[in-house]
């Protein structure tokens, strides 16, 4: 499925380990690079009135940016400060 942009998702995982809920995408990239990235997403509200927040790892290691949306509804989010991810060129997961 090719969702624009020059990244392909070719599979989306979902596993639940502990409380935290994990969305894994296999994806194959044209080249190596850097890359914005972007979520649509419905955060859920939390009891203190703020939204979940969303860590993001590639290749199991954990990116500096979340994703840490400001409202409820649905909505295209990227990382914290406009940060970019590293990717190898092919197939990855």
């Amino acid at each position: 499925m090719n969702w624009g942009g020059d990244v392909i998702i070719l599979k989306q995982f979902q596993r639940v380990e502990g409380t935290k809920s994990i969305t894994s995408f296999e994806i194959k990239s044209p080249r190596s690079g850097r890359y914005y990235i972007s979520f649509w997403l419905c955060p859920p509200k939390l009891n203190d009135g703020t939204f979940a927040g969303y860590d993001v790892s590639v290749n199991d290691t954990g990116v500096a940016g979340k994703i840490l949306p400001n409202h409820g509804d649905w909505q295209s989010i990227s990382l914290s400060d406009g940060e970019m991810i590293e990717l190898k060129k092919g197939l990855l997961t």
